[in-house]
């Protein structure tokens, strides 16, 4: 098994793509990164803007995030070559918390947020 120090910088949510890449989401507003397993080495970066608070992964290597940037909360498809396709808004307020994406079976995507202390959705 081999030991990953660099992971140590990102701090964020972790996912395992299909072909066994780390996905690794920044804290710091840094970005989205697919890691090589074997080396830890960088394959790709994609900026986003704000934090990553959960990676999901369907089947054909899709990734999707769901990040929070300021008052704004998102969630983004990725293709497995680290493009952007889609950003969609979620939920915006002060105290925004927001689920890691569940992808189901029929191609769905789940998220579950609340605003403050009362408000919350599906």
């Amino acid at each position: 098994m081999a030991d990953y120090p660099s992971l140590k910088s990102y701090q964020g949510a972790l996912a395992v793509a299909p072909a066994g890449a780390i996905l690794a989401g920044a804290k710091n507003g840094a970005g989205l990164y697919k890691i090589n397993p074997a080396t830890g080495a960088q394959i790709w970066t994609l900026p986003v803007a704000g934090e990553i608070t959960g990676i999901g992964v369907d089947a054909d290597g899709t990734i999707y995030l769901t990040r929070t940037n300021t008052a704004l909360s998102y969630v983004d498809r990725v293709t497995a070559s680290g493009t952007a396709v889609w950003s969609v808004t979620v939920a915006g307020g002060q105290s925004i918390e927001v689920s890691p994406p569940v992808i189901t079976g029929n191609s769905r995507i789940l998220v579950t947020y609340r605003v403050g202390a009362t408000n919350s959705g599906v």
